[in-house]
């Protein structure tokens, strides 16, 4: 798990950062749960069916926002809830806002945090309580500060 610090984040979250999960796109699987009964929907996101979860019209229950070239976010059509992020750098894994997850349905536990991102832009009111394994960075991972800096050339 990820803890990301950065404006765009917190902004979207509304909250001090915001928790990713990475999860191989192959392994994914969405579940609706109707709010007026106990139905679940289950859909596999490489199916290209998880765009209409829920719907029986053609309106879209994922809607997609870029707001830089590095990644593809989605949030849900209905409440805007954030619900992925997928970085250009790694199209085969998708960051799954944690708390989208449910434990009880979940094929895997939710792992601990393991980093925390883009701390130069995290609030001056918000103590992080790191423990120690954990690794901190300014700003992106290596891996994608690499790929960003490759991307501009």
């Amino acid at each position: 798990m990820t803890y990301c610090y950065c404006t765009t984040c917190r902004s979207l979250h509304g909250a001090p950062f915001a928790p990713f999960v990475d999860v191989r796109r192959e392994d994914l699987e969405w579940f609706e749960r109707s709010l007026s009964s106990s139905t679940t929907t289950t859909t596999r996101e490489g199916d290209g069916e998880w765009k209409n979860l829920g719907h029986s019209d053609e309106t879209p229950a994922i809607t997609k926002l870029r707001l830089s070239k590095a990644a593809t976010r989605t949030f849900c059509a209905s409440c805007h809830s954030p619900l992925t992020m997928v970085y250009n750098a790694v199209p085969d894994e998708v960051g799954l806002v944690a708390t989208t997850i449910d434990e009880k349905l979940s094929a895997a536990p939710v792992p601990k945090v393991e980093q925390h991102i883009y701390l130069a832009q995290k609030p001056g009111w918000y103590d992080i309580p790191v423990k120690e394994g954990v690794k901190l960075y300014d700003g992106p991972t290596d891996y994608l500060k690499k790929w960003l800096e490759d991307a501009q050339e």
